[in-house]
């Protein structure tokens, strides 16, 4: 399908909503939370139809290695597809950092642009790409696209677009609500014409920079000149549905029926998780007996549940998380908490895995590091956790091959020592048959890793 379409994907976002299982340190963007792959990579895959090799990913520079790693491993070429954000901000400057860009690689007016997300599990690809292409024929109206979920409850967690006029596979959008409250949200659905907003835009370059130019002027003219890098850290926090969709008269809203789930919360990922015959979703190692509609997610150990119901039961390494089904507008208070707190568990967790295998923190200090490395038959260690690996790798099973930053190679069995003397690390695969397990021992002070570095949690990360 060739569209002529550009696309930019959104990958920041704070992490917490999923917690114990994403991370301030790890969103849940690039975790692996319903298959093998993560949601990043999905979204990647989900979109070279449309686009090819004209996406572009707006994000952090602490995920510059990361994106280009899962997007290596997904089979995209990382070259030119990471537009660094200087400092944070909401979705509506980095959906302009991302259109300067393309206006920078020479994209015109008429260039059609879909902004969207990282985290959204899509599960019907064709109903996506035949929604996309109802979209265009808006855009070339000049109209401001955005995508709406007909409702499936009254959810007080995403906004609301009502619907106007029917135009044949779009609609006229009246207006939007942010995040209602319970009783108004039922009285959208017994309305019928209501859907929820996904946060999915299409537009042209020129309409979407005009109405920046109105609505955000700013913005719009920083545009204008062409310095919207320089200006970036100026610019109001501001979402696209504040900034610009809800003061625009120009939106068209096109349904989408394709399976969508913005996995927002624990519940979205029970709600889109597998069932057994008793409503139960388990994932890990889960031993249950008599248990019904229960989320049982499990992590490197056995999780054994007993006459349970409606219950989120989420382990990881450093943390569980127990609660009611439903409870999802607790978790904001728990995370606001435990930040007061200083609480180490929201940042980094102890193990990040992923298709590759896995790596764990066994043992961190303020000086000094243990990690265990799992390499899966013919994996490599992804790039954003090869930047992190400094000190003496110790081969306990299986057999890999390493690369310091100098390019000097090493294969290594079974007892084997390879030191890295200060250097990082530039290359770890396993080339055998037989999973790969490595000790990674790291003293901060005699490895180069720097004075600010406090080593502990934050040596499984970059």
């Amino acid at each position: 399908m060739k569209t002529g379409l550009r696309t930019i994907i959104l990958a920041g976002g704070g992490g917490t909503r999923l917690w114990p299982l994403s991370r301030t340190g790890m969103p849940k963007q690039f975790l692996p939370l319903l298959e093998q792959e993560s949601l990043f990579q999905k979204t990647l895959k989900r979109l070279v139809p449309l686009s090819g090799n004209e996406i572009r990913v707006v994000a952090g520079d602490r995920w510059k290695k990361i994106i280009q790693g899962q997007a290596e491993m997904a089979g995209i070429e990382p070259d030119g597809l990471f537009v660094p954000e200087p400092v944070p901000r909401n979705t509506a400057p980095a959906a302009a950092l991302g259109i300067a860009s393309l206006l920078d690689e020479g994209c015109g007016e008429d260039t059609p642009v879909l902004l969207c997300p990282s985290d959204h599990e899509i599960l019907d690809e064709a109903a996506f790409h035949e929604t996309v292409s109802g979209g265009l024929e808006a855009a070339e109206k000049g109209y401001i696209v955005t995508f709406g979920i007909p409702p499936r409850a009254p959810e007080t967690g995403f906004g609301y677009i009502k619907v106007g006029e029917n135009c044949g596979r779009w609609c006229r959008a009246l207006s939007f609500t942010e995040k209602p409250d319970r009783s108004r949200a039922e009285s959208f659905l017994r309305e019928g014409n209501y859907l929820w907003n996904s946060g999915i835009f299409l537009f042209r370059i020129g309409d979407i920079v005009e109405a920046f130019c109105r609505y955000m002027p700013e913005v719009g003219s920083s545009m204008s000149r062409g310095t919207v890098r320089e200006d970036y850290g100026n610019f109001p926090s501001l979402s696209m549905d504040y900034g610009i969709m809800e003061k625009t008269d120009n939106v068209a809203v096109v349904p989408l029926n394709a399976g969508w789930s913005d996995l927002g919360s624990l519940d979205a990922l029970y709600d889109a998780g597998k069932k057994d015959r008793a409503g139960n979703v388990a994932v890990g190692d889960v031993f249950q007996e008599n248990c019904t509609g229960c989320l049982l997610r499990g992590n490197s150990r056995l999780i054994v549940a007993a006459g349970l119901s409606d219950l989120l039961v989420v382990d990881t390494p450093d943390a569980l998380y127990l609660s009611p089904r439903g409870n999802t507008e607790a978790m904001r208070n728990i995370v606001a908490d435990l930040g007061a707190r200083k609480r180490s568990e929201l940042d980094n967790p102890l193990e990040v895995s992923g298709p590759w295998g896995s790596v764990s923190l066994v043992h961190g200090t303020g000086s000094e590091a243990v990690r265990k490395i799992r390499l899966l038959p013919g994996a490599g260690l992804p790039c954003g956790l090869l930047e992190s690996a400094r000190g003496s790798l110790y081969v306990l099973e299986g057999k890999a091959v390493a690369a310091d930053t100098k390019g000097e190679e090493t294969e290594l069995r079974r007892g084997g020592v390879f030191s890295l003397d200060g250097k990082r690390l530039d290359k770890l695969e396993n080339p055998g048959e037989t999973v790969l397990e490595i000790i990674e021992c790291t003293v901060c002070g005699d490895s180069g890793a720097g004075e600010n570095n406090t080593c502990g949690r934050e040596c499984i990360f970059p």
